[in-house]
């Protein structure tokens, strides 16, 4: 049996997401989860969802070193690269 999705919102804290391309994220908010989008939200594209937060870069690496995410979406090395670096820190 699966799960409904209010049980899986429950087990799920924030999701931490680079911004590469405003309209994709814009789709993933339909899922109904929380989001920090980290980087430009280009509001001539599409308006920011309601469970959406944009957040800099240094705030998301708090939050990352707080343990605030269940999940961390990279869409290029480079934001990949530099999730990892603070991962290795210890997180």
């Amino acid at each position: 049996m699966m799960a409904s999705s209010d049980t899986w919102r429950i087990k799920m804290s924030k999701i931490l997401s680079f911004n590469t391309h405003t309209r994709y994220h814009y789709l993933l908010s339909k899922t109904g989860l929380e989001f920090d989008i980290c980087g430009k939200w280009d509001t001539d594209e599409r308006p920011i969802p309601e469970n959406f937060t944009i957040v800099s870069l240094d705030q998301a690496i708090i939050n990352l070193k707080e343990g605030k995410y269940s999940v961390i979406l990279t869409h290029t090395k480079k934001d990949f690269f530099i999730v990892l670096k603070h991962i290795n820190r210890g997180i």
